[in-house]
């Protein structure tokens, strides 16, 4: 040993040889994390400007839809604006998701995003012409399933998902809306 080198610790040798290795258990570590995506709406019209979601219009209905997945929740969000004269009344807790396979996405509660621009009585939102409501909701998923190993895949089960609002109210006529939703990234 020179006597102008510096004297290094056992512990900087011991960080310099595992330095390979974390970097290794890093990567690993890297993916299997949960990797979060967007969804799109096939049939829907990219939002304009700086919104997220995607535009469509039914049954006197105009409709933007959003959904994204990150940390094993799904946020799925529905704006509903009643583009004819008569009322619209839309139940706010009527917001169900399916997987591929058809199950019933469990939601694990509203979204702090949920509004409504019109009467609310309770859990029911009442448009008037022009006037919008906004269905939100988390639902617990899970997002990555086991491949080998460490080694995960996206859940083939989420690479399409359907949304239902459920009991839209028109002048004593009830109806519903149903979107699909597949992965973006």
């Amino acid at each position: 040993m020179n006597m102008h080198e510096p004297r290094v610790g056992i512990a900087a040798r011991v960080a310099r040889a595992f330095h390979p290795v974390t970097l290794a258990i890093a990567l690993v570590g890297c993916s299997v994390s949960d990797p979060g995506w967007g969804y799109s709406v096939p049939n829907g019209k990219p939002a304009e400007g700086n919104e997220l979601g995607f535009d469509l219009a039914r049954d006197g209905n105009a409709f933007r839809v959003y959904g994204s997945l990150f940390a094993g929740t799904l946020d799925v969000e529905v704006d509903v604006r009643n583009e004819q004269g008569s009322t619209l009344e839309v139940d706010l807790d009527q917001l169900q998701i399916f997987d591929k396979r058809g199950q019933q996405l469990k939601r694990r509660l509203v979204s702090p995003t949920e509004r409504c621009e019109g009467q609310r009585h309770g859990r029911v939102c009442a448009l008037n012409r022009g006037q919008a409501c906004r269905l939100a909701g988390r639902f617990n998923v899970v997002p990555l399933r086991s491949r080998f190993l460490f080694f995960r895949e996206p859940n083939p089960d989420l690479q399409e998902v359907a949304v239902r609002v459920v009991s839209l109210r028109r002048e004593g006529r009830e109806s519903d809306a149903q979107f699909q939703l597949t992965r973006t990234h």
